[in-house]
């Protein structure tokens, strides 16, 4: 019953006939499956046709027994980023990947086995395609011990959760570290019960320029551009612009010199051009005006 609810409310009409069809399944014996075994062992050293049939056949028998349980594999991570359907295609994979690496000589059960693989490829599965951080395999196995033994000894303490892993403080605490929820830039951050707002609009950019500080900057330099219309002639106002880089982006402040060869005067010229620009700035009542607000 759980699991129908679950699969309604993913509300997939696929999901429903799959779960469905799950109900119809036979699901296989301790004693088939120890005959399958044996046939296992027979069949895989012959290279015919009809060997690999019976081989597909006896696969599918076992897959099939096994799906139940690796839905109910699925549903646990139903809460996760990875939807229901994704998740029970990679269970099913695994299943059809685990009877090419079964052993029946080893005495273990397939279900067993199979399970073990599906465990590992649904974390696999949700390290990999729904992480924007991907971490080694090791250390999500490592994070999933230390969430088993936490919940095993009712304990988060870290003198006997690393002595239960076998590793060290130190380690353990480099595996706390690095758990972190990802949290995606479109998800709803409420200030109360009603206003909301994306976790996006909450961020500030540290490169953006404040509305305010370029508000004061434009407004300063609009009325420092009229005061030099007012005060300065066009010839003064071009040497200004030129001694500091004032314009254009692509300027760059310039030496009597150069501003000199540009005008075709002297370096001297210019120098008593801008003697000339300071004084008449300095006598200006609008620009001390400017200053003192």
């Amino acid at each position: 019953m759980r699991g129908k609810k679950l699969f309604k409310k993913e509300g997939s009409s696929l999901i429903d006939i799959y779960f469905k069809d799950l109900g119809k399944i036979k699901i296989v014996t301790l004693e088939e499956e120890l005959a399958m075994r044996e046939k296992i062992k027979e069949l895989r050293g012959q290279n015919t046709p009809e060997a690999e049939n019976e081989l597909i056949k006896i696969r599918n028998s076992l897959v099939e027994s096994c799906l139940r349980l690796a839905y109910s594999k699925a549903a646990r991570c139903i809460n996760s980023k990875a939807g229901l359907e994704e998740l029970l295609q990679v269970a099913n994979e695994c299943l059809i990947a685990a009877f090419k690496r079964y052993d029946p000589g080893k005495g273990v059960r397939f279900s067993t086995f199979a399970l073990t693989c599906v465990d590992n490829g649904i974390m696999r599965y949700l390290n990999e395609e729904t992480k924007m951080i991907r971490l080694p395999q090791n250390v999500v196995k490592n994070l999933r011990r230390k969430e088993f033994w936490e919940i095993e000894c009712e304990t988060k303490d870290d003198n006997i959760i690393s002595e239960k892993m076998g590793i060290s403080k130190k380690k353990l605490e480099y595996l706390k570290n690095i758990i972190q929820c990802n949290n995606s830039l479109e998800e709803m951050v409420y200030d109360n019960e009603e206003n909301g707002k994306l976790l996006k609009d909450n961020l500030r950019d540290s490169k953006a320029v404040d509305p305010m500080d370029n508000f004061i900057r434009e407004y300063y330099a609009e009325n420092i551009r009229n005061i030099m219309k007012k005060v300065l002639n066009e010839r003064e106002i071009k040497v200004l612009n030129m001694m500091y880089g004032i314009g254009e982006k692509s300027m760059t402040s310039m030496t009597y010199r150069e501003i000199g060869k540009k005008l075709g005067v002297s370096g001297e010229r210019v120098r008593q051009i801008m003697i000339k620009v300071f004084e008449k700035l300095k006598k200006s009542e609008d620009l001390l005006r400017l200053r003192a607000a």
